[in-house]
């Protein structure tokens, strides 16, 4: 119980015999993201995008980790208009995937993308953001 780095190999291994099976992809791309994999999880993600678009799921999972990308990574994509688009298109999504099947959208995805837009560049001008580049 509680092995993430166990239950990281495993999915890494059902990844190499099934590496198109959607379901396989989001766990490896889940447990990447929450062990904090050195491999990104951002491609294994796409791929489960791919395989399955209706998956609200794996599109918070994208969203997550295009977050971290943006502002954990090197300092050359931090807050880069074109990730901020595409995470805030992850969140877009899945809380319309969610409104569709007459789930709840949770309010956290509304707070993600207001934070996104706050700390980023605004799209009509690269150089300028509301928030200290320390933020």
């Amino acid at each position: 119980m509680n092995d993430l780095p166990a239950a990281l190999e495993a999915a890494e291994v059902a990844l190499d015999l099934a590496p198109k099976a959607q379901e396989v992809l989001r766990l490896v791309g889940l447990l990447r993201l929450t062990q904090n994999s050195t491999k990104s999880p951002l491609e294994v993600l796409r791929h489960a995008i791919a395989q399955n678009s209706n998956d609200t799921c794996t599109w918070l999972a994208l969203a997550s980790a295009l977050e971290r990308h943006i502002f954990t990574d090197d300092a050359v994509h931090e807050r880069d208009p074109s990730l901020v688009r595409k995470a805030i298109d992850a969140y877009d999504n899945a809380a319309k995937l969610k409104w569709e099947s007459s789930s709840t959208v949770p309010f956290q995805i509304s707070n993600n993308v207001g934070c996104l837009l706050y700390t980023s560049p605004s799209p009509r001008d690269a150089t300028l953001s509301r928030m200290p580049s320390s933020a």
